[in-house]
C-alpha cells in the first residue's frame, strides 16, 4: 500500500479527507485497502456484472447461464474510468515530485498540487451530468435505432450503469483537461529549467502519455469489441488518435518552446567561443607561432566537441521509453484499423 494518497499528501501525515471533494475522498479510501488498487477496481466491475446478470436472470429476460454482452462490458467500463481516474492523479503527484526542483517554488507547491490532483464536487457534479446528457442523447439518436432491440430488462439494468459509467467518464474528461492546462502553465512558471538535468523537465510527459494512453486504451477495448468497422467509425476512431496525440504532445509545447530557447542560447555561447579560439589560431599562424597554434587545438578540439554535445540535447521533455512506449501504443489501434478495413474488403470481394 502506497503511503502516499491519490491528493498528493502524506497519510502517515493524518490527511484530513473531510477537507476533500467527494471524489478524491473515494480515490483515497481505494488508495489505503489493501494490494493494488487495480484489483479493487476489477473486482467492482466482476461484483457489478455478477449482479447484473443475476437480475436479468431473475427477470427471467436471459435462461441462467446465458450472458449478454452489455451487461458484462458495462460495468468493466465503469470500473475503468474509476481506475484511469485513480491513475491520473496518482501519476500527477508521482510526477509533480519530480518536478519540484525544476518549480523553484515551495510557496506554492501545495497549492498546485491540490490544483492538480483535487477535483472539486460541483466541478463533479457539472461534468458528470453533461456528460450523461451528451451519451443519452448519442445512444437514442444514433446508437439504438441501428441496434437489434433488447429486451426491456435487459436495458432497465443497464440504462443505471450505462449512466454511471457516462458521469464517471465526464469527471475523467473534465480532470484531464484540467490537469493537461496545468502541466502547461507549471512548464511556463518553472523557475529552475535544465536542460542538462532532464529528470525534472521530462516528469510531466508521464501524466500526459497516461492521460493519451487511457484513450488509446479505451479505444483498442470498443474497437475490439465490435469488429465490424464501417467508414463512420473509423473516422471517430482516427479523429481519437488524432485527440490522444494532441492530449501527450501539446501540453508539453511550453517546455520544449523553453528548451529551445535555452539550447540556442548555449550553442551561441558555444559558436563565439570556437569564433575567439580560431581568431587565436590564425593570429598564431599569422604570426608564425607555430608553438602556441599547436597547444591551440587542443582548445578548439574542446570546443567542437562541446558543439557537438549541445546539437544533440533533446528539447522535446520526455525519455526515450516514454515516446517508445506511447508509439508503440498509438501503433496496436492504427494497425487494428488497417486490419479491419483489409478484412471488410478482402471479404467483401
Amino acid at each position: 500500500m502506497a503511503t502516499q494518497t491519490v491528493e498528493g499528501v502524506d497519510t502517515a501525515q493524518g490527511t484530513n479527507l473531510e477537507r476533500m471533494g467527494v471524489v478524491n475522498r473515494v480515490l483515497a479510501w481505494v488508495d489505503q485497502l489493501p494490494g493494488p488498487a487495480v484489483a479493487w477496481y476489477a473486482l467492482l466491475g466482476v461484483v457489478l456484472s455478477v449482479a447484473g446478470h443475476l437480475a436479468v436472470w431473475a427477470s427471467a429476460a436471459y435462461q441462467v447461464g446465458t450472458f449478454s454482452s452489455d451487461v458484462m462490458l458495462v460495468p468493466f467500463m465503469f470500473a475503468w474510468f474509476l481506475w484511469l481516474l485513480h491513475t491520473l492523479n496518482r501519476v500527477a503527484a508521482d510526477t509533480f515530485d519530480e518536478f519540484r526542483s525544476a518549480l523553484g517554488d515551495p510557496d506554492s507547491e501545495s497549492d498546485y498540487l491540490r490544483q492538480l490532483t483535487g477535483i472539486r464536487d460541483r466541478d463533479a457534479l457539472a461534468a458528470g451530468i453533461v456528460a450523461v446528457l451528451i451519451v443519452t442523447t448519442v445512444f437514442f439518436l444514433f446508437v439504438r435505432p441501428t441496434r437489434v432491440p433488447l429486451p426491456f430488462e435487459i436495458e432497465r439494468i443497464t440504462a443505471p450503469l450505462w449512466g454511471a459509467t457516462g458521469f464517471v467518464c465526464g469527471i475523467v474528461v473534465l480532470h484531464t483537461i484540467k490537469q493537461l492546462r496545468l502541466v502547461s502553465k507549471l512548464s511556463a512558471v518553472a523557475r529552475n529549467v535544465d536542460i542538462f538535468k532532464p529528470g525534472p523537465i521530462n516528469a510531466f510527459s508521464r501524466l500526459t502519455a497516461v492521460s493519451a494512453l487511457g484513450l488509446i486504451a479505451f479505444l483498442v477495448a470498443f474497437m475490439i469489441s465490435n469488429p465490424d468497422q464501417p467508414i463512420p467509425f473509423v473516422v471517430q476512431e482516427i479523429a481519437l488518435l488524432a485527440v490522444a496525440v494532441a492530449s501527450f504532445v501539446l501540453p508539453l509545447r511550453v517546455m520544449h518552446a523553453r528548451l529551445v530557447v535555452e539550447k540556442r542560447r548555449l550553442l551561441g555561447d558555444a559558436q563565439e567561443r570556437l569564433k575567439a579560439v580560431l581568431g587565436r589560431v590564425h593570429a598564431a599562424i599569422d604570426a608564425n607561432d607555430l608553438a602556441v597554434s599547436e597547444a591551440l587545438r587542443n582548445a578548439l578540439e574542446s570546443v567542437r566537441s562541446e558543439i557537438d554535445v549541445l546539437d544533440h540535447l533533446r528539447t522535446w521533455p520526455w525519455s526515450t521509453s516514454t515516446i517508445r512506449g506511447f508509439v508503440t501504443a498509438l501503433l496496436l489501434p492504427i494497425g487494428l484499423i488497417v486490419f479491419s478495413q483489409v478484412v471488410s474488403r478482402f471479404l467483401g470481394a
